[in-house]
């Protein structure tokens, strides 16, 4: 704050200040990228006017008390808990501490956690310090997390000595159990990009939505340190989808969202109207504008437009609908009623969600696979372009649903959270992937990723062609390039 950041930074370990700027990333009004969530920094008007005060706590109920860092394996390091207060506004935060040649220095409890031997893929370097390990190995999830980073590269036009520059820094990824994920979150959340050490932490196996802000981050490499979540959260979306759902279906939920009145465009560009809207209104919208930009104006225009929306907390924090149209205006180089109405006609273009419902008829009479059970039958014919699947019941009983499950072994595992609600009291055998039916809906999961990667539901966009009210038969086809590799078992409702 009062410019001497050489010696701030000689109050931080030294390989916590490597790991922090080994990516090259800067934000100018942060000079010392790895103090960047600190409580005095978000307060720094408060302490130059002499209104904050500080003060020592003592052990916070469950934190694990001063003294070693809990969930931290290192005897070494020991933590301190106090509380900043200004403006009748409390906040309390916990410092960690390790002895470096001879003397006490502050350290990043995210790099504390991630000492020790990772995985290191490409782009990523994964530290798996869960107590009880699920799912796929360590050296699959880092393949998956390289695959992620790799396609949102490609689809920013990330130029080639940028990701060079990621495959020497290499992001990091930090697997933990989901209490110690809210100890180094500060709250509770499935997962959070830390832009300080460019770390995602998570519970999740492949936090796409997380990895998104990273690689945004790095994609950009200057900007401000606060970004108006239109966008912010927009690319992420649009790059890495959210609850588990893949871009694809976030992006056809953002249109219905839109089409349908739910939200209008200008609702979501402030920061305050954005934080008004509860998180399934703003979202997947959000996530269609910024799509839109990319690809109406490319990523030049995104970048353009990701930077004329960044900005200092409190400028962004007065800004009303009209300036951020001029912002968004003068960075895509066009005026606003112009850019609004592409918009919209954008929106009215048809887009499926990799799951197109089919006429409800009988079966192809040659399928290219037949899949019997006790209470329905399951015909799969493959074309070049799509894999058309029909369902039909069994006997007179009325169709109750069921689900095709791709891949597996010889190998029981322990199953991921996903698996477990969808097939409780089923062993996994490593399945890559389920397609899950009812009259209602089809989705098809994937289980490496824990996501939804392609849905059809009636109550979105209802279809004649889906569920047949007379014969009760369901057909849908699936985009080729989603459909699943490796054996297919069908598995009936209470199936095991």
């Amino acid at each position: 704050m009062a410019g001497h950041v050489t010696a701030a930074a000689a109050c931080w370990r030294p390989a916590d200040l490597a790991a922090s700027t080994r990516l090259g990333i800067t934000f100018p009004d942060a000079p010392l990228k790895v103090d960047g969530d600190s409580p005095l920094w978000l307060r720094r008007e408060a302490l130059r006017a002499r209104r904050l005060t500080c003060r020592r706590e003592p052990p916070q109920p469950g934190s694990g008390g001063t003294g070693e860092s809990e969930g931290i394996d290192d005897p070494g390091a020991v933590r301190q808990d106090l509380s900043f207060t200004a403006d009748a506004d409390t906040i309390h935060f916990t410092y960690h501490f390790r002895r470096t040649a001879g003397s006490w220095r502050l350290a990043s409890p995210v790099a504390l956690a991630r000492e020790g031997d990772g995985v290191a893929g490409r782009y990523v370097v994964l530290h798996d310090i869960r107590t009880k390990r699920s799912g796929t190995s360590s050296a699959a999830a880092v393949a998956m997390l390289d695959s992620c980073v790799e396609a949102m590269a490609d689809r920013l036009g990330m130029s080639g000595a940028d990701r060079e520059r990621l495959r020497q820094g290499r992001l990091g990824y930090l697997l933990a159990d989901p209490g110690t994920v809210t100890r180094l979150a500060g709250a509770p959340t499935i997962g959070v990009a830390n832009l300080q050490q460019d770390v995602v932490i998570t519970s999740h196996p492949c936090h796409a939505h997380e990895l998104a802000h990273l690689v945004v981050t790095a994609w950009l490499r200057e900007l401000p340190t606060y970004m108006l979540p239109v966008l912010q959260e927009g690319v992420a979306v649009h790059l890495g989808g959210r609850w588990g759902r893949h871009p694809r279906v976030m992006e056809r939920v953002g249109r219905v969202t839109l089409t349908d009145g739910w939200v209008a465009l200008d609702d979501l560009l402030t920061r305050d109207g954005f934080q008004a809207l509860p998180p399934d209104l703003s979202y997947a919208p959000a996530g269609t504008l910024a799509a839109y930009i990319l690809d109406a104006y490319g990523p030049a225009g995104l970048r353009a437009a990701c930077l004329a929306v960044a900005d200092d907390l409190e400028t962004l924090t007065t800004l009303d609908d009209a300036a951020v149209q001029d912002r968004l205006s003068r960075a895509l180089g066009s005026e606003w009623p112009r850019i609004a109405a592409d918009f919209n006609r954008h929106l009215a273009r048809p887009v499926a969600s990799g799951i197109v419902p089919g006429a409800a008829t009988a079966p192809p009479a040659m399928p290219d696979t037949t899949l019997d059970g006790g209470r329905c039958r399951v015909a799969i014919t493959f074309d070049a372009d799509k894999v058309t699947v029909t369902v039909d019941p069994v006997g007179s009983a009325a169709l109750a649903g069921g689900a095709l499950l791709f891949g597996g072994s010889d190998r029981a595992l322990p199953p991921n959270t996903l698996y477990a609600e969808h097939f409780p009291g089923r062993t996994c055998h490593d399945e890559s992937h389920a397609l899950l039916f009812t009259a209602e809906e089809a989705k098809l999961y994937d289980y490496r990723l824990q996501s939804l990667v392609a849905l059809h539901a009636e109550g979105f966009w209802p279809s004649p062609d889906y569920h047949d009210q007379h014969s009760g038969g369901i057909r849908l086809s699936v985009d080729r390039r989603l459909w699943p590799e490796g054996a297919i078992v069908l598995v009936e409702p209470d199936g095991r």
